[in-house]
């Protein structure tokens, strides 16, 4: 961890803080929080009954210890009953969701369900972490939808551009009197657009919502998990909201607009004096026949599940179901 890390040789103190003479710092007690020497490591601090099952750690290998979680173990070890003064807690109360002591056992928690607290520390630790690579994995699915969502965002933005600058490059070439009905045009393809737009937008919106949910939970887990206190990782599990947020992406059905200019050369009283938008419907090929037509001009469906096909260039009718 970061904070195991940060522990380096920059902070050892010149002189060894049992003795306060020698310059060769070796260990450190994580119990008492001092910098020891050889010397005053083997035949003093060790020989001290208070401090036999303290633990110990080499100055060289503080960069390796996950100095957080060794703090943590020594806390859990000697957590102190928050309702009781000076006494340790060495249950889990499984009715309560607390430590608890042995006057606990007596008052407070009579007749009820024990765990070893070691045991449930290491199960409340185990689930923060699971749940913390469920954050990430999350987290991952939503980067893909949001990556998704915006280049959808963004292939029909360059398409409402593209075809908007389109008519209004062919509505300069015209006459005054088209005017009106190139605004009509751009009305309409801004209609078509926008109610895309505003569902991708939506789910866009919806998105990120929960990606900062996630990333807020994933957040205060973390900064317990840092924590050099086990009690911490108790209180946390209380609040600890399991459950995901629920969400999906709608797949956005995408029906691009393309604007056909009409021929310039164009009757006044024409309805289409620019052109017309037409939708680009997304087809899809089930089926092909094989036929002697050089081009298919009509297909007319029959009753019997058939379908005539002919040309205007053939007197040939071909039936196929």
């Amino acid at each position: 961890m970061a904070f195991s890390q940060s522990i380096g040789k920059a902070q050892t103190p010149a002189l060894c803080q049992f003795c306060e003479e020698s310059q060769e710092i070796k260990w450190k007690c994580i119990n008492c929080e001092l910098f020891l020497c050889q010397l005053c490591c083997s035949k003093i601090h060790s020989k001290i009954k208070a401090s036999m099952e303290h633990e110990i750690i080499n100055v060289k290998d503080f960069e390796m210890v996950d100095f957080a979680t060794s703090m943590r173990k020594v806390d859990l070890e000697n957590m102190v009953c928050t309702i009781h003064d000076k006494q340790k807690c060495f249950v889990f109360c499984k009715d309560c969701s607390v430590p608890s002591c042995s006057k606990c056992l007596m008052e407070t928690h009579k007749l009820h369900d024990y765990k070893d607290l070691d045991e449930e520390y290491k199960e409340i630790f185990s689930e923060m972490e699971e749940l913390i690579k469920q954050f990430e994995a999350n987290l991952k699915f939503i980067s893909n939808e949001k990556k998704y969502l915006q280049e959808k965002l963004s292939d029909g933005d360059d398409n409402f551009k593209e075809t908007r600058d389109l008519i209004l490059q062919t509505e300069k070439k015209m006459k005054d009197f088209i005017s009106k009905h190139a605004k009509d045009l751009l009305q309409e393809l801004e209609a078509k657009w926008k109610q895309t737009e505003n569902i991708i937008k939506r789910e866009l919106s919806a998105i990120t919502k929960n990606e900062e949910e996630i990333k807020t939970r994933k957040k205060n887990l973390y900064q317990a998990l840092q924590s050099h206190q086990a009690i911490d990782i108790f209180s946390t599990s209380k609040t600890l909201e399991k459950l995901l947020p629920h969400y999906s992406v709608k797949k956005i059905k995408e029906n691009k607009t393309k604007f056909i200019p009409t021929n310039m050369e164009v009757k006044k009283g024409s309805q289409s004096v620019l052109g017309d938008i037409y939708t680009i419907l997304d087809l899809e090929l089930i089926n092909t026949y094989p036929s002697d037509l050089e081009n298919v001009t009509n297909i007319v469906f029959c009753s019997d599940k058939t379908a005539a096909i002919g040309s205007l260039n053939s007197s040939k009718i071909q039936n196929k179901i």
